[in-house]
């Protein structure tokens, strides 16, 4: 049987869910939908969070080259 995974959801990710409760109660479909859409921003937030945290301790060599892949490129977009 697989092993359940618990996870702590995030207060940020309560309020959302807590706002597009209240907007669905009440009828405000424009608020619903802003809502959920910072709902979905927060949830993936979060999971890029988990998963970066999981990942071993960056090297020196590793960070430099993570920024310089980051870094904006002269002329280039932001």
């Amino acid at each position: 049987m697989a092993e359940k995974v618990s996870r702590k959801i995030a207060p940020e990710v309560v309020r959302l869910r807590g706002k597009v409760g209240m907007a669905v109660t009440r009828g405000r479909r424009d608020e619903e939908i802003q809502y959920r859409a910072e709902l979905k921003a927060a949830v993936l937030a979060e999971r890029i969070r988990e998963t970066v945290e999981s990942w071993p301790p960056l090297t020196p060599a590793m960070r430099t080259q993570l920024a310089a892949l980051l870094a904006p490129v002269a002329g280039g977009a932001e």
